[in-house]
Order: C-alpha cells, then sequence, then structure tokens
C-alpha cells in the first residue's frame, strides 16, 4: 500500500471495504489470517459470515500493514492482543507506531477506522426494515422512546438506526458491555453542539471525555464514530484502490 497520507493525532483515517469480493481475493485475503483467525472464521456455520468475517480480518491486516514503518511490511505477521471485552488491538510486538482501530460491517459494507493514540470505536449498521417500537422500549432510555414516537415513516428508521450507531460505538470504544448499557446512553440531537448531539451516560454530559462524529457512507447506511477526543478532520479512503484487497 502506497501514499497513505500522514496519520495525525487530529485526523481518523475511515477505510471503506465493499465485502463482494471474487474467490481469488477471498483466498489471498484467507492466506494472511493466523492460525487462530483461520480456526475461527471455520466456526461459523453460516457462509457469508464466514467470508465477512475473512474479508474483514484480512484488510484489517493489509490496512494496518500499510502505516508500518518499513519497505516491506507484511501483513500476515501482525498480532493482536484482546480485551476481556474481545476488543482487539495491536500488539506491543507488532505495533511500530502507536495505531488504534476498530472495525465494524454490515451487510455489504464494512469500515475500518484507523488513528493513534486514541480509543475508538466505530459503528455501522444497514438501514432495513427494523421492528423499532420493540427495540426502542427494550434498549432505550424514555426519553428517546418519545422522541422517536412522535417520528413517522423513514425518518423514524433513519433516526433510530443514528441513535443505535451512536450507542454501539460508544460501547465499543468505552468497552461496556452492550446489553446492560444501551438504555444508559441518552442522546439528545442538539444543535449547537459541534458534532450535532450530545450524548449522556446515566445522566452526565459523556463530553468532552468521549466525541461522537457522524461517518459518512452510502444512503442505505449509518455509521458512528467515537473516540476519546476531539479531532479536526476524518479522511476517507477506499480499501479496494488498486490492487488492494484484490
Amino acid at each position: 500500500m502506497q501514499g497513505i497520507p500522514k496519520l495525525t493525532e487530529q485526523v481518523v483515517h475511515i477505510w471503506q471495504v465493499d465485502l463482494r469480493v471474487s474467490d481469488f481475493a477471498f483466498g489471498s485475503l484467507w492466506n494472511l489470517l493466523s492460525e487462530e483467525e483461520q480456526f475461527r472464521a471455520n466456526q461459523f456455520k453460516v457462509e457469508q459470515a464466514r467470508r465477512t468475517f475473512v474479508i474483514g480480518r484480512g484488510c484489517l491486516r493489509r490496512i494496518l500493514s500499510g502505516y508500518e514503518q518499513t519497505d516491506q511490511p507484511d501483513p500476515a505477521k501482525i498480532q493482536f492482543m484482546y480485551s476481556q471485552q474481545g476488543k482487539p488491538s495491536l500488539s506491543t510486538i507488532s505495533s511500530g507506531i502507536p495505531l488504534r482501530f476498530n472495525l465494524s460491517h454490515s451487510h455489504q459494507l464494512a469500515l475500518i477506522a484507523v488513528g493513534l493514540n486514541a480509543e475508538m470505536g466505530i459503528d455501522l449498521e444497514y438501514i432495513r426494515p427494523t421492528a423499532v417500537e420493540a427495540l426502542v422500549q427494550r434498549f432505550f432510555a424514555p426519553s428517546e422512546s418519545v422522541f422517536l414516537q412522535g417520528l413517522k415513516g423513514e425518518i423514524q428508521l433513519k433516526t433510530f438506526f443514528r441513535y443505535w450507531t451512536c450507542k454501539e460505538a460508544y460501547i465499543k470504544a468505552s468497552g461496556q458491555r452492550l446489553s446492560q448499557s444501551l438504555s444508559q446512553i441518552v442522546i439528545r440531537f442538539d444543535p449547537v453542539s459541534p458534532v450535532g448531539y450530545q450524548a449522556y451516560w446515566q445522566g452526565i454530559p459523556i463530553e468532552p471525555d468521549w466525541w461522537m462524529y457522524e461517518v459518512a457512507c452510502p444512503q442505505d447506511y449509518m455509521a458512528t464514530l467515537v473516540i476519546d477526543r476531539q479531532i479536526q478532520n476524518l479522511d476517507y479512503f477506499d480499501g479496494f484502490q488498486g490492487d488492494f484487497c484484490q
């Protein structure tokens, strides 16, 4: 991978990966995975889920290796370690620079966020018909439920997924447990906020400790990045430029 602009602490790189790849590309990505990752892939009973895991992990390795400060980076040599919640990070052995990253996928797309010296989480959701009322009653705060009930049709559905991606991205960034935390994160849309909305954890503002940013993606998707500091910009890249992942 050549020509990646320099990554600074004020910028996060967002890589978009189309999960629809050829069998040849799939085989090439499979060969980049560790034995542990290949074992995990083979545990998926649904073939599409297995392919999604392999493509996501393979492209993640290719992307991260592009930031290595070596003449011949090797994606297969990257080593991951995992938090108690299963969140991956680079091991001290394989990390030449303090990279942080997070990956999310939905339907036919994956997004990979890469930054420096910052905890982050990204969530991507495909906008699809959903039992909004049932999910809101189970996972959302009363104020959010009232707000969503006042919306109808497509606007309600998109707003629901905006809430959902904000909540999940925060949980991934902060290491909270998903099922126990969604209703405790309250999103309030705020035109005064530099990011368009204010988030609260058990009634206490999450910002400035955590910042939420809307991530540009195809119109049928919704995505949010949560990071533990304010940044100046999100830079976007196509994970399939040139022969990347092909």
